[in-house]
């Protein structure tokens, strides 16, 4: 009988691996004592590892104390019962860190015990360089010294950093939605048209001298540039305007 259930536990094993092999997860399984009793072939392949060096090895063996005690707290619950889901970050073979999306679901006996718990990690490098990049250049645009406009195709202001707020008058929640005349003179709101025109056609508009316009109706000398903005799918969005104030520069000129 015990042959019969070995033998039986051994076509499961089988089974299970051949399931999970293409699962774009990585997919273990933890006894009641956190040893490894199951790995996909994805997580060899993210860790470097091979089955006879993790099985029967506790995580802590595997990744080391600093990768493994932020996390205890979480096999803990597993093993009480709980299902689980974090974010961890990890030193990959490469050097690279990678980040991961980790559920733990315990596995429940016929009797309610508890005998381990199964572990997926989903990898979402991708998405968190992504966010950190967009942090990074919303950090960018919100520290310049230059007024950064987002504009839609049909002028319509989406988003506007601090430097506008200063250089025109208007607060972001003021200008966001309203035309980009407002910060035109009339007539320079033809310019609008004609840049728009150009950014369908994908160019970019290199940076040239002009007027615009102050909410307490100041003439300012600015120098703009306009580049197309793409969405995912790659069709010309909107732009983003960088304008420069030079009327300093300007006025320099004009005394000399």
């Amino acid at each position: 009988e015990r042959k019969c259930m070995e033998h039986a536990l051994r076509a499961s094993e089988v089974e299970l691996r051949l399931i999970t092999r293409n699962v774009p997860a990585i997919i273990s399984y933890l006894d009641s004592n956190l040893r490894y009793r199951f790995i996909n072939q994805r997580f060899t392949e993210t860790f470097g590892l091979r089955t006879q060096d993790v099985y029967g090895k506790h995580p802590r063996e595997i990744f080391g104390d600093a990768a493994y005690d932020p996390i205890e707290g979480h096999f803990a619950k597993a093993l009480n019962g709980s299902s689980v889901t974090f974010e961890r970050s990890q030193i990959l073979p490469g050097g690279e860190v990678g980040h991961f999306e980790i559920r733990l679901i315990p596995h429940l006996a016929e009797n309610k015990s508890v005998d381990g718990c199964y572990a997926l990690a989903l990898d979402v490098t991708g998405g968190k360089r992504a966010e950190e990049t967009r942090a990074w250049l919303a950090a960018i645009v919100e520290n310049s010294t230059d007024a950064i406009i987002g504009r839609s195709l049909d002028g319509k202001i989406l988003s506007w950093n601090a430097a506008a707020e200063r250089m025109f008058g208007y607060s972001a929640a003021e200008a966001i939605g309203r035309p980009i005349t407002i910060t035109l003179p009339p007539d320079h709101h033809f310019k609008v048209r004609k840049n728009s025109g150009l950014l369908l056609d994908g160019e970019f508009v290199a940076p040239f001298e002009h007027v615009r316009i102050t909410r307490d109706g100041r003439l300012i000398d600015v120098m703009s540039s306009v580049s197309p903005i793409k969405n995912e799918a790659g069709e010309i969005a909107g732009a983003a305007v960088i304008v420069r104030d030079i009327s300093e520069s300007k006025q320099g000129e004009a005394a000399r």
